[in-house]
């Protein structure tokens, strides 16, 4: 069992666990938004900014899934095997997105 030394900290052992309940509540608070903060504020995010908290959100409802996990070691396998485009290959296909507004 834990013990404190209660003398030099003025408080009960139940009244340090609360404060330090108290005290990781906040920090949580600080660093987590809320979904309702988060929806009230991704207006004011740009268009790559929204793209990438998409594709981020995405992968965070999907990580744990062991298909999710073989799918990308799949992928990796197979570009590190070659099945990649080269530089003028996807400079021709951004080209022909860029041009139709994608």
């Amino acid at each position: 069992m834990l013990s404190f030394n209660t003398t030099q900290t003025g408080l009960y052992p139940n009244q340090l666990r609360e404060n330090c309940l108290t005290l990781l509540f906040w920090i949580f608070k600080l660093i987590y938004m809320t979904l309702k903060e988060i929806k009230e504020n991704i207006d004011t995010l740009d268009k790559l900014e929204i793209l990438n908290l998409a594709a981020y959100t995405k992968h965070l409802s999907v990580r744990e899934n062991p298909d999710y996990g073989n799918e990308l070691d799949r992928l990796w396998d197979s570009i590190s095997e070659g099945d990649n485009l080269k530089l003028d290959e996807f400079l021709k296909i951004d080209a022909d997105l860029s041009s139709k507004n994608f």
